[in-house]
């Protein structure tokens, strides 16, 4: 699970692994830190699915986009 900017406390079962994101829109300024920390979690981990938490749904078609379309080294299944 990658979240971001979230500045609260997340309760998740300790099979789930969390990775936590700097505050900002990770399709603006945070693209590379997201794209290293989904690169190291797909690397040591192997998630069979990834979710993604955003702290504000305001760019979420940019966000779909990108993943979608395969820059971040991962594909998106629907």
């Amino acid at each position: 699970m990658l979240a971001e900017g979230a500045f609260f406390e997340l309760a998740v079962p300790p099979q789930v692994a969390l990775e936590r994101l700097a505050g900002g829109c990770v399709c603006c300024i945070g693209l590379l830190p997201l794209q290293v920390t989904l690169t190291r979690l797909l690397r040591n981990r192997r998630p069979a699915s990834i979710l993604l938490l955003l702290s504000d749904a305001s760019h979420l078609e940019r966000v779909h986009a990108l993943v979608a379309s395969g820059k971040l080294g991962v594909s998106l299944e629907q």
